[in-house]
């Protein structure tokens, strides 16, 4: 499962439209909407008010350049 499907699918169980996600976040609906589709990744800070808001992890898959990354948080 990538980062897109994984935040959709905990989105969706916390019982949060991607309205209340967006609002929580200060940003639009059409960035979280474009999260969820893998259009793009949102920036360290999103993730890291991702992870306080809704989660104790947030795991990121992606490329950076030729290199893999994963991005992992953990919160107490």
């Amino acid at each position: 499962m990538n980062f897109s499907q994984k935040l959709q699918l905990l989105r969706k169980n916390k019982g949060c439209t991607q309205d209340e996600l967006a609002g929580k976040l200060d940003v639009s609906r059409q960035a979280v909407a474009k999260w969820e589709s893998g259009q793009v990744y949102p920036d360290i800070s999103n993730l890291i008010q991702i992870s306080r808001l809704c989660w104790n992890q947030v795991v990121c898959k992606g490329m950076a350049g030729n290199k893999r990354i994963l991005l992992v948080i953990f919160l107490a």
